[in-house]
């Protein structure tokens, strides 16, 4: 078991390489990342993958300002199973001044693609926030730095409370540079809320999430699903304040 105080998205494994204006990802596919009671890989895992890949595209084009995520989704076109490594293409679609978009393709390691994804960035209002320029972003995702070896959801800490409810606290291994929850990692409590909402075994697709606020003290996702659809938001645990809406697309498993 890796210390507590690594980063878990330095778990996820994945490898970042420059190709032209694209950025392209691997990683493996291990157990740890499988949905629960299946072989099928996690929805929240791709988005996590997601969020860094189309984060340092949107970090590239806007630094010195710092990028502020507005919206992020991933869409599966079926589960992702058997295949050892999952590779990523993602590329700028609009880089105007202040709104950032950018897509990623998913497939796996034979080339089939499996899924698709969008994010939508902006630059921080706030002209007193900056970060470096150059490449010390991307440096980090050269080699692999660490390998997921128990289950996301435990690695994580997050925790089901009740149906349709769970919840993922602000530790050290979750945040980011602003000391608040990664936005890629609060997939994990979404798709958790929206696993426990149900009594059959069901696995997420899509997921589609809206960020309205950061989380500074924990994560509380409640989820409602009618029919194959769920309807979850993300509150602060400490405020109250709703923090995410998002949408997430259930199958049988």
């Amino acid at each position: 078991m890796r210390p507590e105080t690594s980063s878990v998205l330095a778990d996820l494994g994945l490898v970042i390489e420059a190709v032209g204006d694209e950025l392209h990802g691997s990683a493996a596919v291990v157990p740890a990342m499988w949905s629960p009671g299946t072989t099928n890989l996690r929805v929240s895992v791709v988005v996590a993958w997601a969020d860094i890949l189309l984060g340092l595209l949107a970090v590239g084009d806007l630094a010195p300002r710092v990028p502020v995520t507005l919206e992020l989704d991933v869409h599966l076109f079926e589960s992702i199973s058997g295949t050892p490594t999952v590779r990523s293409v993602a590329s700028v679609t609009k880089a105007g001044s202040m709104v950032h978009v950018c897509s990623i393709q998913f497939f796996t390691d034979d080339g089939k693609r499996v899924g698709f994804g969008h994010s939508l960035f902006m630059a921080a209002p706030d002209p007193r926030l900056s970060m470096p320029t150059g490449s010390w972003a991307l440096d980090r995702f050269k080699s692999v730095r660490g390998m997921l070896v128990e289950p996301l959801s435990v690695r994580a800490g997050c925790v089901r409370t009740g149906p349709g409810v769970a919840e993922l606290p602000c530790a050290p291994h979750l945040l980011n540079s602003s000391k608040t929850l990664n936005g890629g990692l609060l997939a994990i409590p979404v798709e958790d809320a929206a696993l426990s909402a149900v009594d059959t075994p069901v696995m997420v697709t899509s997921l589609q999430m809206r960020y309205l606020r950061p989380v500074r003290t924990g994560a509380i996702a409640t989820a409602v699903v009618q029919g194959t659809l769920a309807e979850v938001e993300v509150r602060d645990s400490g405020s109250g304040a709703i923090a995410v809406v998002a949408t997430a697309r259930l199958e049988k498993a």
